[in-house]
């Protein structure tokens, strides 16, 4: 790291004064063994000299737990229960984030130019098989993230044109200062019907070069559900005026941050169908099922 003016008055080396771009990184990992665990954590700069920007990670943190069975019973290597399917994973993410001129780096304005975020996230599934090729999975994941700045915003009528000075109306964006969370609860249900049909003809002529045909027919069915559960999450989302006439838009108050806003599910479903056809013949002399569609 070094400031733009540095080399052009200190340096001797050519490669010194032609080069516009500098990086540079420390990082550490960390694997727990015999546990779920991973944590990696990194520091990293990247410098133009030429337009005198710095952008700077201090520090940048990585937390995974990844699939985890609590319910399963590991002494008995027998068949699960359908409870004992309950699985969840977690991540978790942390950066700090500086962007700003290398004249700025070292004074208090730097903090003014600081971005920093936290977000964390856990789904939770488990697969239930009533009978044979079908299997119901119901899904929830939980996201949240932490920030210290939010935006609102505000439709004046009375606005005055920084440029101009005249009254135009228009949208205030305020920034405000803090420690602000928020988070999303989705939950979903998946289910998927896929038996397989079976048929064959034996050729009788033993001088035939194919003495089989096997058909194999897949069809298969499939359905989602995402239910609207507005009421566990947080008010992330809300509604500014945009123009004269009134009309509205949707805006979040964590725009502009470094993991954005975690997204709400919406109410929807979903029905797919589906039908795979596949052909084996046995060839007399390889004496073996070769697939042709």
């Amino acid at each position: 790291m070094s400031s733009s003016g540095y080399d052009r008055q200190n340096s001797y080396e050519l490669t010194q004064h032609i080069t516009t771009t500098r990086q540079s990184s420390v990082s550490y990992s960390k694997a727990w063994d015999g546990t779920p665990f991973n944590l990696s954590v990194s520091m990293n700069h990247s410098q133009n000299v030429k337009n005198k920007t710095v952008s700077l990670n201090l520090p940048k943190i990585s937390f995974t737990a990844s699939r985890i069975y609590p319910l399963k019973n590991r002494r008995n290597p027998g068949p699960s229960k359908w409870w004992q399917e309950l699985q969840f994973q977690y991540t978790a993410s942390f950066d700090n984030q500086i962007n700003t001129t290398d004249s700025l780096l070292f004074t208090r304005r730097v903090w003014e130019n600081m971005r920093t975020g936290f977000t964390h996230e856990i789904p939770v599934s488990f697969q239930i098989r009533p009978f044979r090729n079908f299997s119901i999975s119901p899904q929830l994941s939980y996201k949240g993230v932490l920030y210290t700045q939010k935006i609102e915003k505000i439709w004046d009528p009375e606005r005055v044109d920084p440029v101009t000075g005249n009254i135009i109306p228009g949208i205030i964006r305020d920034t405000l200062k803090g420690v602000f969370y928020g988070h999303a609860l989705n939950p979903s249900i998946n289910a998927s019907y896929s038996p397989q049909i079976f048929g064959r003809f034996t050729f009788t002529n033993p001088d035939s070069r194919v003495q089989a045909i096997r058909h194999v027919m897949k069809p298969s069915v499939s359905f989602s559900y995402v239910p609207s559960l507005k009421g566990f999450s947080s008010e992330m989302y809300r509604q500014v005026q945009i123009d004269t006439l009134g009309r509205l838009a949707d805006y979040s108050v964590f725009e502009g941050n470094i993991f954005g806003t975690p997204s709400l599910s919406r109410k929807s479903g979903n029905i797919s169908l589906g039908l795979t056809n596949i052909l084996e013949a046995k060839d007399k002399f390889e004496g073996l099922l070769k697939e042709y569609c």
